[in-house]
């Protein structure tokens, strides 16, 4: 028998090794040069309430302003002498909840939907049974589970009618279980159900999704000029999401970061800071300090908030600085097309405007995330202008921006008979002098939206096929 002796002698080694430290103050930093001007004048909001030695500044401009305002107000002297009188009260009242009476809001689906079932169902379970439907369906108006999850421990046949009574109501096509069958939905409502339309739908649901008409023509025995009709007249205006009318949806609204104007051929650059609150050390605060019988804890407490409000106010400057130093590079660099003289963009990337401006590449990136750049040409992202391109044979440099460009107006112009496959795409780049490879041409078409070619061409009635 042999035995294995383990025996441990604890050592001591040394290693090195390189971490960066980022304080709370860097991070900060980099905080305020992300954040877009609404957001920044949020958070500096934020920020002045919680320091307790931070105050507004109001100027002499801005006080005016304030006072203007007040002065301005109209008040109803008039019912407030006479808001004494109970009969005045009573008609106050009246008026105040006509007025709300008056404010609308959007209606959801489910407001909707519900408000039919309400007049439509009679007994107590079908409308118990409606609801739980009708709280089932997503966005787009269609089931999101199926039909057999619904209504645990009633009967299949009673749910299947009170679906198919709620598969009747506004908006048409809603309550179905998918696509196929909400647009058969839409085409019963609109009288059409032995219509070829229909048919389509019905039978050839597929052939139809990858735009095979002559294949649904041959197998319904129509010419593929019939098939193109009647998608155009019937189909194409069916709803395809019916629950999207309902959709509350805001549009967010664009602040441009950075304003360009040009005058007399000059630039002028104006950094957005509109919207930021002005502050300032409170003098208060800064004479407390002055006091030699202040204790220690104070005095500590008005030191630490005080160089945390004059940091606040340095990072402020610097994100403003950083701004000005990019915008005047994309004037150098993008003339041309923010002036609106050309509608392409020069290729540029954040290792070269960093290098230009003298900053690390991540201080770029920062400072371009989620801004956006207001000049003649129009309002763009700046993350936008920074795009890869490349070499044509001519030895001129081609922005990923105008190769879009490209070939967005290349495919408007295509024969719509004879849509432009990818390769064929490509071979026309060549021509112009610009080698891009298929996966590119690929790539490029499904970032703008555009289908494939068997999906984009459209069966004329000169086709013969």
């Amino acid at each position: 028998m042999s035995f294995i002796s383990i025996k441990q002698n604890p050592e001591t080694a040394t290693k090195q090794s390189q971490n960066l430290l980022v304080s709370m103050a860097m991070q900060q930093a980099f905080h305020v040069l992300q954040l877009p001007a609404l957001e920044l004048s949020e958070w500096l909001k934020q920020e002045i309430e919680q320091n307790p030695v931070l105050e507004l500044d109001l100027s002499e401009n801005e006080q005016k302003e304030n006072l203007d305002d007040l002065c301005s107000l109209e008040y109803d002297c008039g019912t407030l002498y006479e808001s004494s009188d109970p009969t005045t009260l009573e008609l106050e009242k009246k008026r105040k909840a006509y007025q709300e009476s008056l404010l609308v809001y959007p209606t959801s689906l489910y407001e909707h939907l519900y408000s039919q079932a309400r007049l439509t169902f009679e007994d107590p379970s079908d409308l118990s049974l409606a609801e739980e439907i009708i709280g089932g369906l997503d966005a787009k108006g269609f089931l999101s589970a199926p039909l057999s999850e619904t209504g645990s421990g009633q009967d299949p046949l009673r749910i299947r009618h009170v679906l198919s009574v709620l598969q009747t109501f506004d908006p048409p096509g809603v309550c179905a279980q998918n696509l196929q069958e909400s647009l058969l939905i839409q085409l019963s409502q609109a009288k059409k159900t032995g219509s070829i339309a229909f048919l389509i739908i019905q039978d050839h649901f597929d052939d139809l999704l990858a735009n095979k008409l002559p294949q649904i023509a041959r197998k319904l025995g129509l010419l593929p000029e019939q098939v193109q009709k009647a998608i155009e007249t019937d189909i194409s205006v069916l709803s395809l999401h019916p629950g999207y009318a309902f959709e509350n949806s805001y549009t967010s609204t664009i602040v441009p970061d950075i304003h360009l104007e040009q005058h007399e051929g000059h630039w002028e650059i104006k950094i957005n800071q509109s919207r930021f609150p002005h502050f300032r050390i409170s003098p208060a605060y800064e004479k407390s300090l002055m006091n030699p019988s202040l204790p220690k804890d104070e005095e500590r407490f008005f030191h630490k908030h005080i160089a945390s409000g004059n940091w606040l106010k340095k990072i402020v400057k610097r994100r403003e600085d950083t701004l000005l130093a990019i915008s005047q590079h994309l004037i150098k660099k993008q003339s041309a097309f923010l002036g609106g003289e050309q509608k392409t963009l020069v290729p540029m990337n954040i290792q070269e405007i960093a290098e230009q401006i003298g900053m690390h590449e991540s201080t770029v990136a920062r400072a371009i995330s989620n801004k956006y750049l207001s000049c003649p040409q129009g309002i763009f992202s700046l993350r936008s202008f920074f795009t890869q391109g490349l070499i044509c044979q001519n030895g001129q440099k081609v922005s990923n921006h105008t190769l879009r460009q490209l070939l967005s107006q290349m495919i408007d112009r295509e024969d719509k008979a004879k849509p432009l496959a990818d390769e064929e795409i490509v071979r026309q780049f060549k021509k112009m002098g610009i080698p891009c490879a298929r996966r590119t041409v690929a790539k490029y078409r499904q970032k703008l939206r555009i289908a494939p070619a068997a999906k984009r061409r459209k069966w004329l009635q000169t086709s013969t096929r």
